[in-house]
């Protein structure tokens, strides 16, 4: 079996769900059971796609799934999927969601391999698409977003690949301030003291608002 697991979840301490490349797996730990959720083609209730790389849970306990085509949301009580199409600026089919953030206010920011940033509001369903626009230092910087992270002032952190390095979103504006420039970021992370933790493929990295 050469399924990858890609990303996992809890539901609660005994149901973890697994991210993979063959499908959404929902293991039961108590019961010893496992359930798999794959892409059914003609199917609007199915999970958008089979190939699943990033899982986070809201605030209200469903999921949303980044997939190899868009976005998913997950239901747990009546066991539903909703798929939304993401609009990008570039037309490209079948836009891969690699990294998610719920923020504070429960907007959902999509990461994407060659997309760009998108936005979601959920309540709404308005949607919104950051592009690197070469030339333009204000705009997100490259379109393989990796990781994506919440500060304690509300600022959007994002990791990007191809050595385009770390930026912070001003909401207010659209625009973009750049850090560790030359770096290729793999992950982002929050601790419970507000500090934000960024690994590279060059290592380490903490930013510290108060110092």
């Amino acid at each position: 079996d050469n399924t990858q697991v890609w990303s996992f979840n809890e539901e609660d301490t005994s149901v973890l769900w697994l991210g993979t490349s063959a499908g959404l797996i929902k293991k039961d730990l108590g019961m010893g059971t496992m359930q798999r959720f794959v892409h059914q083609p003609g199917n609007k209730n199915s999970i958008g796609d089979s190939y699943i790389y990033v899982i986070r849970k809201d605030q209200e306990g469903n999921f949303w799934i980044g997939t190899g085509n868009g976005l998913s949301h997950f239901d747990i009580r009546s066991g539903v999927f909703t798929n939304y199409k993401l609009v990008n600026t570039a037309n490209l089919p079948g836009v891969p969601v690699i990294s998610l953030c719920i923020d504070s206010r429960g907007i959902i920011w999509a990461g994407t391999r060659d997309a760009g940033l998108f936005m979601l509001n959920p309540e709404t369903g308005k949607q919104g698409n950051y592009r690197n626009v070469p030339g333009d230092n204000n705009s997100i910087g490259d379109n393989f977003i990796t990781s994506i992270a919440e500060d304690s002032l509300a600022g959007l952190w994002i990791g990007t690949a191809n050595n385009a390095g770390l930026k912070r979103m001003d909401r207010k504006t659209g625009k973009f301030s750049h850090y560790l420039s030359g770096l290729t970021i793999t992950t982002i992370h929050r601790d419970k003291l507000g500090d934000i933790w960024v690994t590279s493929e060059s290592g380490l990295f903490r930013y510290d608002r108060k110092s």
